[in-house]
């Protein structure tokens, strides 16, 4: 079953990139730039979930919500907001779900399939040999064995995957995987990519490591 969200967010290469992503799990994504072109949209189709981003409405983020929350009733609202937002005010005003920018793309993609009960199991991404299910946290190999993978893992996988064979400096996957506040030495993420690659032995050539970073090789 198909899973609508409206995202509001007027910065359009962000937007796209966060509506890219939510469709590589299963989800149908429309994407204004405006509150009013939000309410022209919601006029035309029904959304299960609203993800907005607090900077980008025509009027106060509050009466953003309190607009939204009488149109769309029970569904889903979730605030990209920052450290200068009133996080307590805004779910008063109708949110169910508040992040802070810079925000993990993980804790909002669970965020909204567990609200949603909607389950990406079939999904997978093909990783060389590899099919790879970031929800079930596990790779199969060509043999059928199931690998498992930690949080932490998934994670440095979802965000080399989504970046399309670019390098990824070091500290920029520090700070998608543990988080801008975290005091994680590069040494932790090394670590960390260590063990992926032995789980990855089959295919020695996925993750490379260049100067200063890391890059996937997908189609190895």
């Amino acid at each position: 079953m198909e899973k609508n969200i409206l995202i509001i967010y007027n910065e359009k290469l962000q937007a796209q990139s966060l509506k890219d992503k939510l469709t590589d799990y299963g989800f149908y994504v429309k994407v204004a730039v405006s509150f009013a072109q939000a309410r022209d949209l919601l006029n035309v189709k029904m959304s299960d979930s609203i993800l907005l981003d607090s900077k980008s409405t025509d009027i106060p983020i509050q009466d953003a919500c309190k607009f939204f929350r009488n149109y769309i009733g029970k569904h889903q609202i979730v605030v990209l907001g920052t450290i200068t937002d009133n996080e307590e005010e805004i779910k008063t005003a109708g949110a169910n779900f508040f992040l802070t920018k810079p925000y993990r793309f993980n804790n909002l993609l669970h965020y909204l399939q567990e609200q949603s009960h909607y389950s990406v199991t079939g999904n997978f991404f093909s990783i060389g040999t590899f099919r790879f299910y970031p929800i079930n946290r596990q790779l199969i190999d060509a043999d059928g064995c199931y690998i498992a993978l930690t949080e932490k893992e998934t994670a440095i996988l979802i965000y080399l995957y989504h970046v399309n064979g670019n390098i990824v400096s070091r500290n920029e996957l520090l700070s998608e995987v543990w988080g801008y506040s975290s005091n994680v030495s590069t040494h932790t993420l090394e670590t960390h990519v260590y063990c992926l690659r032995r789980k990855l032995i089959r295919d020695q050539n996925i993750i490379i490591s260049k100067e200063g970073g890391y890059l996937l090789n997908k189609s190895n």
